[in-house]
This record gives C-alpha cells, structure tokens and sequence, in this order.
C-alpha cells in the first residue's frame, strides 16, 4: 500500500517584484541609450555612471528573486517542513522564528525575509509573501511539536 503524501503550502515567494525590477531595469537601460544619442557632454556621464549603478543592482536583484523558489517552505501530513534545497526540517528542532518585513520610503510591505534558526543551522528566505504570517504559523507549528514530545 502506497501512502500518498499531501503538501500544504506555509510560504509562498512575494509575486509582482519581477516586474517592478524589469521596469526600473528598463528605466537604467533608457538613460544610457538616451545620453549617447546626443552629443557627448560632461554631464551625460554622471547619469550614465548612475544608470549603471541602477542597471547592477537591479540585475542582482532580479537573479536573487529568480533563485527563490515558488513555494518556498511546505509541510506535509507528518508535520515535516520542507525547505528549498531538499531540506527537510522537524518543527521541534526550530529554537527561534523571526521575519522582517521589507521596507522603502517610510512605507511597510507585507512581505519580506523569514529567518528559522535550530541547534545546528539557520535558514533565511528572502521575499516571502505575508512574512508576520508565515511567522505566526511556524512559531504556532514549532510550540505545537514540542508540546507533543
């Protein structure tokens, strides 16, 4: 008898930031092909240096948000989280689950960096969806498990 094993998700990867990075992206590209159009002035080069400082960081940040997966963390139906990189986690080995919610210009998002710390490792994920949530939720998971010992 096979026993199939179902997954529920408990961390979901923030959607929508792919585009916001392209656009800004794009935006860097267009003042460079913009100042060399024209005719070379010595203030041309100070927006090229910063569109390539914006075109840098935008591409770093766009293959950051590419690497993570998804569906970043999933529990099965024996309580067992599993974690990118085929990292497997029982809840009553966590210590400690805190978030971050990101933050620009004085304005809170509901997502952000969720980080899990046990007695051997950490694990950090970056662009979790609802991160305060996904926090509750695996902090409720973590005291559950321990208090089922």
């Amino acid at each position: 008898v096979v026993q199939q094993i179902y997954m529920m998700v408990v961390a979901k990867k923030k959607g929508g930031l792919l585009l916001l990075y392209g656009i800004i992206l794009l935006f860097g590209l267009v003042i460079i092909v913009a100042a060399f159009t024209k005719e070379f002035e010595a203030h041309y080069l100070i927006a090229i240096l910063f569109a390539i400082v914006i075109i840098a960081l935008f591409s770093y940040n766009i293959v950051k948000y590419l690497r993570v997966p998804n569906e970043i963390i999933t529990v099965d139906n024996k309580g067992i989280l599993h974690l990118p990189k085929d990292v497997t986690l029982d809840p009553k080995d966590i210590i400690d689950v805190s978030y971050r919610c990101a933050r620009g210009k004085g304005i809170t998002y509901h997502w952000g960096e969720i980080t899990i710390i046990t007695h051997l490792e950490s694990f950090k994920f970056d662009y979790v969806a609802d991160c305060e949530d996904v926090s509750k939720e695996l902090t409720r998971m973590m005291y559950e498990s321990k208090q089922s010992k």
